[in-house]
């Protein structure tokens, strides 16, 4: 009797945590960023990008395509896996390989790889030299001047400049910044870029064109020059070309 009554509480946690599981909803990038999956536990599905010094990077599933994800993620500090999870993850991760975590949404809309709680490989992989390419021929070309005039219009505009490294800029943390002088009249950009594993890296007098986003919140950078400070337009880098 005693082990009918320990099956029949097996199966009743087994069935509790299917419908649990079935609680939680796949979203894409929109409805995140729509608000409606503030403060809720949601699976979504993403892309590895790259990787870059043990972090890697992601395009986020959105309504129509993919979104590029700027954040360096991790699974260091996320004490929902495992270990063996985390290693089992890193060691098999690649490039265009396509994951669906289950995570939980800050109440301001943002999310990351803190608080995953699950891991789930797809059996779908996806083109990341297409989406990167996609992704480019999306970017709107804007005058500095024009975003030094007025930069609340630009907040979170995805912008290409091209032109020559001007001078490397060292970070406390992490890489270097850049300065970019585009030939325009008060044409320098200010860029913060996180260069990803085996990228080639950026050098003064490098002629480059730049691919990235003018972030909400910080749309342009001071700095200091012989002459006093200068603000320019600051840009968060996701790609590079660089021409001979």
């Amino acid at each position: 009797m005693k082990r009918i009554v320990y099956l029949v509480i097996a199966l009743l946690v087994i069935f509790m945590t299917s419908c649990l599981a079935d609680e939680i909803p796949l979203v894409t990038y929109d409805m995140i960023a729509s608000g409606e999956c503030a403060n809720k536990t949601v699976y979504i599905d993403c892309a590895i990008s790259g990787f870059d010094d043990g972090f890697f990077k992601v395009w986020v599933k959105s309504n129509d395509g993919f979104f590029y994800n700027e954040g360096l993620w991790s699974f260091s500090y996320t004490d929902a896996l495992t270990s063996d999870e985390k290693k089992a993850f890193l060691s098999d991760a690649a490039i265009g390989n396509m994951y669906r975590f289950a995570l939980t949404v800050y109440h301001d809309n943002s999310f990351g790889s803190s608080n995953v709680q699950s891991i789930q490989k797809l059996d779908s992989t996806v083109d990341v030299t297409e989406l990167t390419s996609q992704f480019k021929k999306n970017c709107t070309q804007i005058a500095c001047k024009d975003i030094l005039r007025n930069p609340d219009k630009y907040k979170d505009y995805y912008v290409s400049f091209s032109g020559t490294i001007l001078q490397e800029i060292s970070a406390k943390y992490g890489d270097p910044n850049y300065l970019l002088d585009t030939g325009e009249d008060n044409g320098i950009v200010y860029l913060s870029y996180s260069l990803n594993d085996g990228a080639d890296k950026i050098l003064e007098t490098d002629k480059v064109t730049i691919y990235g986003r003018i972030p909400p919140k910080r749309t342009t950078e001071t700095y200091s020059t012989l002459l006093g400070t200068k603000t320019v337009p600051f840009i968060i880098v996701y790609f590079v070309d660089f021409h001979n």
